[in-house]
């Protein structure tokens, strides 16, 4: 039996040529390299592997910004390089925290932040909520829903190093 394809493609599918960057500060070293070298087809492949727009390439290519990326725009590039990852259900869930991902990083900078983070993933909050599922479901399925809030501290814990098990664990008892 042929081993079934991972969900989530490894970094080195992720972020084959430049590695995952821990920062939008790395990334902006790394691009502002490449800028000083006049190499602006890496330049581009730097920012397509890393989830940013052709027009911010574009204007930081210019000299309209100084940087490749602020916090967010590395933010949304990087789950959108996620997202893009991934299929199925798997796919269609960490769609749905995305959506909040996105939302809270645009007033949370430690959210912004730690989705830059080496590692991080979106896919995170939904393996641990399925493994928690696992664990506590009765009769054969896990019967639970959280509201947008539970969802909002989800993403929050998730991306500032909190315990989601334990929000699982206040929701549902």
């Amino acid at each position: 039996m042929a081993k079934e394809k991972q969900k989530v493609a490894p970094v080195q599918e992720l972020f084959s040529r430049f590695g995952e960057f821990d920062s939008v500060e790395e990334l902006n070293k790394t691009a502002e390299g490449l800028k000083e070298e006049k190499d602006f087809d890496s330049l581009k492949e730097l920012a397509e592997e890393n989830g940013i727009e052709k027009c911010d390439v574009d204007d930081y290519i210019n000299g309209i910004t100084q940087e490749l990326a602020v916090q967010i725009t590395a933010a949304m590039g990087r789950l959108k390089v996620e997202l893009a990852s991934l299929d199925g259900q798997v796919g269609e869930m960490c769609k749905f925290y995305a959506k909040f991902a996105e939302e809270i990083a645009i007033g949370r900078k430690d959210v912004a932040a730690g989705i830059m983070k080496k590692g991080a993933r979106i896919k995170g909050i939904y393996d641990q909520l399925y493994q928690y599922a696992s664990k506590h479901k009765s009769g054969g399925c896990f019967c639970g829903s959280t509201t947008d809030v539970q969802d909002e501290e989800l993403v929050i814990a998730h991306y500032t190093g909190g315990d989601i098990t334990k929000l699982f664990e206040k929701w549902f008892q």
